[in-house]
């Protein structure tokens, strides 16, 4: 497949179902399948006519809009899951794809969400992820959103069955996956199977919420690790993880770290993209830990980091030593002044929230 500029391999090989019980082809998919996972069974959506279809346009070099997520980051010269993606064993699935055969899940890690119950409104997110923002719209009528509940049919179990004896690794999102009754229920099912020992379960969480049963999983899986979700300092972090209380969320990283294997997700954006130093100084010196600086923010598009105006990146990029891949966003010329309607935004949560963002970032208050 090397000479297809726009093949991914991951319609062949991996399977993900969003926060909304949707099958996706990736977690950065913006395509709509219209097959739920309370409904349809992964076997069911792997062999679908829809990414049938889509393996088929992927196999004919065509780049597909509802990929949009990895060509930004690719025309960003930044990597993408779809270049990722080609690292995989993938040529045997396109070979039984092109005989006409079923084809089975045969990636090494596969995603899940289990549904958008969460308690914080970051900025940067919306109701299809997060019930709290559902509400708020609710409160403010700005549209109902309900609260998704992934729930499996009992035929998916079954072909989990088939798939998960050749997982190393399980990635749980949500929402907040540590709310949520299904995420417990579902590590339960795979220690009744006797599939934990062999698995790696990655757990992105917000740390905010700690259930005391959570630690009784300590020794349940081959490797329990949580993935903390954690976008500024104090009182950035509060601001744009909205609902975060600062000093219970640090108390619970310590408490996870005494028990189990952690590491950081830092969203890289319009509002921390000049502040990764300040971040990673402070995981290094009281977790020992530093983010892997790889989740960059594509939506909401006015957030994107890329879209800041040219005086903020000239003044973030005056700081020593700064990743590559934050110097290579800071020094990309801005070509939209999308970033205004971000601060309008900004704007309006203050007014709804009771705060005032340029008490944290007085460099923006030109945009205003």
């Amino acid at each position: 497949m090397e000479e297809l500029k726009h093949f991914c391999a991951l319609p062949f090989t991996q399977f993900t179902v969003s926060s909304f019980n949707e099958y996706q082809l990736c977690c950065d998919n913006l395509g709509e399948s219209e097959m739920f996972s309370d409904r349809h069974s992964i076997l069911e959506y792997f062999n679908s006519d829809y990414i049938n279809e889509k393996r088929l346009a992927f196999l004919k070099d065509e780049k597909l809009d509802i990929c949009k997520s990895c060509w930004r980051r690719e025309d960003k010269g930044l990597s993408s899951r779809r270049i990722e993606s080609l690292k995989s064993d993938y040529k045997n699935q396109v070979d039984r794809f092109n005989s006409g055969l079923p084809l089975v899940p045969n990636h090494k890690v596969f995603k899940i969400k289990f549904g958008n119950l969460c308690n914080l409104r970051c900025i940067m997110c919306g109701p299809q992820s997060s019930s709290a923002w559902a509400q708020h719209k609710q409160k403010y009528n700005e549209g109902e959103w309900p609260i998704y509940e992934n729930a499996f049919n009992e035929k998916t179990y079954e072909d989990l069955k088939q798939i998960i004896p050749n997982v190393h690794r399980i990635i749980i999102s949500g929402g907040e996956p540590l709310m949520n009754d299904r995420y417990y229920d579902f590590l339960e099912w795979l220690i009744g199977h006797k599939f934990s020992k062999n698995l790696k379960i990655t757990t992105l969480t917000n740390a905010t919420k700690i259930p005391d049963h959570l630690f009784q999983y300590k020794k349940a899986f081959k490797k329990l690790v949580f993935n903390i979700s954690l976008d500024g300092i104090e009182e950035k972090d509060e601001y744009i993880r909205t609902g975060t209380i600062w000093s219970k969320k640090v108390k619970n990283i310590s408490m996870l770290q005494k028990n189990f294997n952690i590491a950081f997700e830092v969203t890289i954006q319009a509002l921390n993209v000049g502040y990764i130093n300040q971040i990673q100084n402070y995981l290094n010196k009281n977790f020992n830990h530093k983010s892997a600086l790889t989740n960059i923010l594509v939506q909401p598009k006015y957030f994107d980091a890329n879209y800041l105006p040219e005086d903020i990146k000239r003044r973030y990029l005056k700081q020593k030593n700064l990743p590559s891949n934050i110097q290579k966003i800071l020094s990309t010329p801005t070509k939209s002044k999308i970033f205004r309607e971000g601060v309008k935004f900004l704007q309006l949560c203050d007014k709804r929230n009771g705060t005032d963002f340029l008490k944290l970032w007085p460099e923006f208050k030109t945009y205003v």
